[in-house]
């Protein structure tokens, strides 16, 4: 029983932070979103990739 509780709200927890990211993301009102895996790092070939991982 209290291995559901904790799962049940462990979950709450996770969604309201992303809910809370999503918002802000949106209030920023930045241009468009980009993960570390869509950067370009030919770009920019002084960022050691191995620090990203």
């Amino acid at each position: 029983m209290f291995d559901f509780l904790n799962d049940l709200l462990e979950t709450e927890v996770v969604e309201r932070q992303r809910h809370n990211m999503e918002v802000r993301t949106k209030l920023a009102q930045l241009p468009y979103r980009k993960t570390l895996n869509e950067f370009d790092l030919a770009f920019q070939p002084s960022i050691d990739e191995k620090l990203l991982n």
